[in-house]
């Protein structure tokens, strides 16, 4: 019962955050320092996985200047071809990183994105949403497969 009260609590946080992201997209003056810190932490989960690839890290980084993203879009010259660049190369890069049995999950993740630019009816204030919820929720699946594969391997080093 805590664990469907736990999961029911989450999905409101996850909806209300969801709700004012969405929101503050649609004001007149959006608060794009708060999406260059949610772009900036994608880029930093993203890299936290691959701690010991700094040629990889590097072309994170380089693909994921939050300093660039955030004049382009205060200065509104981010284009929807520059989200879906940004969409496809975050999804790519989760791909890599999990579990290959995992990837149609992402995919479908991905695609559910994806479809969101080809609706006419669709703005940033939809598709940023989606996609930051979408991308953390892929990441915090390879968070978590990640700490079942580190108690496993504990576990057998402590058998030895």
């Amino acid at each position: 019962q805590i664990k469907a009260l736990e999961a029911q609590m989450k999905t409101q946080f996850k909806k209300a955050f969801m709700d004012l992201l969405r929101k503050n997209l649609e004001s007149d003056k959006p608060d794009w320092e708060w999406v260059k810190r949610l772009h900036q932490e994608l880029r930093d989960r993203i890299c936290n996985l691959t701690p010991r690839r700094s040629d990889i890290i590097d072309d994170i980084y380089d693909k994921m200047d939050s300093d660039i993203f955030y004049n382009m879009v205060s200065n509104n010259v981010y284009t929807g071809e520059n989200l879906l660049a940004l969409v496809n190369f975050v999804f790519s890069k989760i791909h890599d990183l999990e579990a290959p049995v995992k990837n149609v999950d992402t995919d479908a993740k991905r695609d559910e994105v994806v479809l969101l630019f080809q609706n006419p009816n669709s703005t940033i204030a939809t598709i940023v949403p989606v996609f930051i919820q979408s991308a953390n929720d892929r990441l915090d699946c390879v968070y978590k497969d990640r700490e079942i594969f580190m108690k496993m391997l504990q576990k057998e080093q402590t058998k030895k």
